[in-house]
């Protein structure tokens, strides 16, 4: 089986991505290895920092398996880089 990898188109799409993500970090705390937290992860949360176009699902025998944002800029991070030089990959 090979993965798919897709651009996100919908609100609920969003949301699948935000439960992975969520899923995540819960199992992440339990751990004691916490990288984000779940209410950061919210539908809402997410399309403060980024546009739907960046985020991308992967899916393997038709279930989500991983989620990713893929950036053409990060100011937060890469000031100094200029648009389009390079892309960005969160989460």
């Amino acid at each position: 089986i090979t993965p798919t990898f897709r651009a996100l188109r919908s609100a609920a799409e969003l949301a699948e991505f935000s439960a992975l993500l969520q899923e995540a970090a819960v199992a992440l705390e339990a751990e004691g290895r916490s990288l984000w937290r779940a209410d950061e992860l919210t539908p809402e949360q997410l399309l403060e920092r980024n546009r739907l176009e960046e985020f991308f699902l992967g899916v393997w025998a038709e279930e989500p398996v991983v989620g990713f944002i893929l950036q053409d800029a990060d100011p937060d991070f890469w000031p100094d880089d200029a648009w389009g030089e390079a892309l960005y990959l969160h989460k």
